[in-house]
């Protein structure tokens, strides 16, 4: 004999879906235990309830619905994060003054190393250990800091890079 009779069982009980050896038990227990016997009445009577409600018709148009109803929830969404303006015209002007650094390394770095004239001022002569190549180092590094700019700071406040 079944040791526990749950709810579970006596649901399959009822949809018939128990092995008839399992149904014989179950069927005994009804006879000698009468609060198991209410349970099943019970769910019986929740099962005619299910059974007589009648079923909603799905619309046809309920996935479209949906969808509009949430696009229309998406720009409240990111209305909430609003960008500083003072924000942008900076990281414009900042951008500007990388691009204009690497263009003036890049011009002094081609240009020739000879002054044509002397100055009329006396400059102290250091020698700066910097050769073309380093130039051109500074220059992509300051490229590559303009993408990491775009790439890191931008898209938190939703701008495309330009």
């Amino acid at each position: 004999m079944m040791e526990k009779i749950t709810n579970d069982i006596l649901w399959d009980f009822a949809d018939g879906l128990l092995p008839n050896t399992q149904q014989k038990e179950i069927a005994q227990a009804l006879l000698d235990n009468p609060t198991i016997q209410e349970q099943l009445d019970v769910i019986i009577q929740q099962k005619a309830l299910f059974s007589s409600t009648e079923l909603e018709q799905p619309k046809l148009d309920f996935a479209t619905t949906l969808l509009e109803k949430w696009a229309l929830e998406q720009p409240m969404q990111t209305a909430t994060k609003a960008t500083p303006t003072t924000q942008i015209p900076l990281l414009k002007v900042l951008f500007i003054s990388f691009i204009l650094l690497s263009v003036t390394l890049l011009y002094f770095a081609f240009s020739s190393n000879t002054v044509s004239e002397p100055l009329p001022i006396a400059v102290p002569n250091i020698e700066i250990p910097w050769s073309k190549m380093s130039f051109i180092l500074v220059s992509i590094l300051a490229m590559l800091s303009i993408r990491l700019l775009e790439k890191m700071y931008l898209p938190v406040y939703g701008i495309k890079a330009w």
